[in-house]
Parts: structure tokens; sequence; C-alpha cells
């Protein structure tokens, strides 16, 4: 079985892990083979770094305006074969601020996959490894402690496989396995450290005519190695998701894609008597294009996940993004985006000062590209966003904008 055939599933552990899927690529057929290797900076502008009320920033010990330089090395890379197919995206770069230092801070985030199979047979092995300092709308205020609000250099990295065998058409049945850990460097932060586990399997039908569809069952135990955090908060070391759903994957044509599941999930918490929640979650996007130079995307996400910067038990994630790419001539490229971020944050036993029980976040952006030469290519773009949030404190808007450029190497 080629491994294209099989790569799709690779995604089946998303049911927990809240991250967005994308349309682009096929679902059947042969991965173009890609080697790009960029050298990129942009510096950017941003009327409030600390992402708190307009006369809170002091809470972080940070200026509220600020210039950002964030050189980096990005690379997209795919090496396809029959029976072999290596992937690797990503980047290393770095933050430097003009007036808050404290912030400066490495910036890796890279993704892998490696995949051998037989005519029958494949697996896929699938890994990811980021680095770098929270955006700080994800921190919660620590009353008294102004870099502990500010400072906190999160680390999380995965590693998983999906295996399945069958005909290229038909059915064939597909078990997956993800392993995945999150740590924080501020020490006041270290009771959010967790791990996670992901397992399961399902039942596919292919067909080059229809797509694949999926039906599976899946399962992820998150942990919490830190004990402190039942001793100070009476909350929970441990809770678990339950999924059971459908996956469909239908990227066959250049006009429409769509790729994307749904799953009824449970999650029970330790110590607590009940199903804490139930209910629907989603991960899906969608590609239309809908002119030669016009293409709209999609995205719509419901997960269930654990917090680095918030003491909960879990966090209930919803999100949307929707996007424009219009192509004004063969150099010249316009993009817009709306996203919009819903978090319901289901609270331990004890409830610290400055803890949100929710917040929304909305985000609108513009970027234009101008390719000068198949090396060189420069951008300008500009992001409005909007907090809002059960408490008062964290209820901001802030507006950035910067300029950019690339070399290909």
């Amino acid at each position: 079985m080629p491994i294209a055939a099989i790569a799709a599933a690779a995604a089946l552990p998303g049911a927990a892990s809240g991250q967005t899927l994308s349309a682009e690529g096929l679902t059947f057929g042969q991965q173009a083979r890609e080697l790009d290797v960029d050298l990129a900076a942009d510096v950017v502008y941003d009327s409030n770094v600390a992402r708190v009320a307009s006369d809170a920033a002091s809470t972080r010990g940070l200026d509220r305006q600020d210039v950002l330089f964030r050189p980096r090395v990005e690379a997209s890379i795919a090496l396809p074969g029959d029976t072999f197919n290596f992937t690797l995206a990503g980047l290393v770069g770095a933050d430097f601020y003009a007036n808050n230092g404290i912030l400066n801070r490495e910036r890796i985030d890279l993704a892998s996959t490696l995949g051998i199979g037989s005519q029958r047979c494949g697996v896929i092995v699938a890994g990811g490894y980021a680095r770098g300092q929270n955006d700080l709308r994800d921190l919660a205020i620590v009353p008294g402690d102004e870099r502990a609000s500010a400072v906190n250099v999160q680390t999380t990295a995965r590693i998983g496989a999906t295996a399945s065998c069958g005909a290229e058409v038909g059915f064939r049945p597909t078990a997956f396995v993800e392993y995945r850990n999150s740590d924080n460097s501020a020490d006041v932060r270290s009771i959010a450290d967790f791990e996670s586990v992901t397992y399961g399997g399902g039942l596919t039908y292919s067909s080059p005519a229809f797509g694949q569809l999926t039906a599976f069952v899946g399962k992820s135990d998150f942990s919490f190695p830190d004990d402190r955090i039942r001793e100070l908060l009476g909350a929970a070391l441990e809770f678990d998701v339950m999924s059971y759903g459908l996956r469909l994957d239908r990227r066959l044509g250049a006009r429409l894609q769509f790729n994307g599941q749904i799953s009824y999930v449970e999650v029970d918490v330790e110590g607590l008597s009940g199903t804490q929640y139930d209910g629907l979650n989603w991960d899906a996007a969608l590609t239309l294009r809908a002119a030669p130079r016009l293409q709209f995307s999609a995205g719509f996400l419901r997960a269930i996940n654990a917090t680095s910067g918030f003491t909960t038990n879990f966090a209930v994630n919803t999100g949307y993004l929707f996007s424009a790419d219009y192509a004004l001539t063969d150099r010249v490229r316009l993009t817009g985006q709306v996203n919009r971020q819903e978090r319901d944050f289901r609270l331990g036993g004890i409830v610290l000062p400055n803890q949100p029980e929710e917040d929304q976040i909305t985000q609108l952006s513009l970027r234009a590209t101008f390719q000068r030469s198949p090396r060189l290519g420069f951008s300008a773009f500009t992001t409005y966003e909007d907090r809002d949030s059960d408490l008062a404190l964290y209820r901001y808007s802030r507006f950035s904008a910067g300029l950019g450029a690339s070399i290909r190497l």
C-alpha cells in the first residue's frame, strides 16, 4: 500500500490534541518532493505586549508597548517514495524585545513524519517539538510576582504512530498511539506540567472516488506529575477523555477539499463522581478554490485539553477560522483572516485569585506578500485582537503591525 494512502489516518489522535486540521494535500497519490530552507525575519510593533487591561501592564512588570525583532530559519522538506516517506516542517528562531528584554527567548516549532509501508501495510511515525515563551494571553497573573506573571518557557514534545493494513481500496483496520509531554520553566507553573497518552483504533473504508471514512474509538489519559497540584489547590492529578467518532478525509480534487472528524466525548476527573463533561467535539477544515486566483479556507475545532498557564482540571477549547487568499498578480498576494477562540476553564477544588472561568479571543488580520524573485520575498501584515473574559483584568484590545523579509537558500 502506498504510504500516502494511510497518511490521513495519522491525525486520528486529534480527538484530544486540539489542533485544527489542514485541508491541503491529497488523500491518494504521491506527495510532491520538496526541499525548501528559508532565512526570514520580521519587525513587529505590538500595542499590548502584556495582554491585560490598559491599566494593568504593571502587574506583569512590563512596558505595555514594544517592538519585536524575530529572526528565524524555516524549513519545509518532503521526501516521498512508494514505500518510504519523510517530512519535516517548522522553524528555529528567537524573539528580541526592544523594551521588555525579560521576554527575549528562543522559539522552536518542529514537526516530522516518517512513513514505512509495503503493498498492504504501513506505519506512520509522527513527532513534534516546540519550545518558547508563552503568549501572555495564556498566562494567569500571579499576585505579587511580576516575573512569574510574565516569564514562562513552555516545552512540548510528542511522538506517536499510526498503523494500517489492508487493500488500498476497501476496508482496513487502523490503530494509533501518541505520547505527549509539556513542561513549564516557572516553578509556580510546574504544577501544570502534564503528560498524556492517546490510544485507540478504527476501521477505514477507502475509495478513490469517495475518499477515506473511518469509524474510531480512542482514549486520552492526562496526568500531572507534580503532586503539589492536589496539596495546594485540591485539584485533580489526572483526567481522561473517551472518544467515539467518525473521520472523513476527502482531499481528492483541486477545487474543494475536506478533512475532519466529529466525536462524542466523555471526560472523567480523578476524585470527582460522575462525568464532568460530555458532548460533541470536532476538528475539521475545508478549502475552496473559487477562481484561479481566489481561495477560501475554513477551520472548526472543539477539543478537551490541559492548560499550562491557568490552574484548571481541564479546558474546553472551541475555535473558528476563516480566511481568503487572493493573488493580485503572479508576485503579489493578499490574505485576510478571522480567528475566534473560546475557552471554558473547568476549575479545580480551590480557585486562585486572577483565575478566569472563561474567555473569548477574536483576531482580524491582513497580510500582503510580494515575491520579488524566486528566492527573495517581502511581506507587510497587521492584526487587531479583542479579548473578553469574566474577569475585567483580562479584557483588552491590541493592535500589531510589521514588515518581513525572507530569502530561500
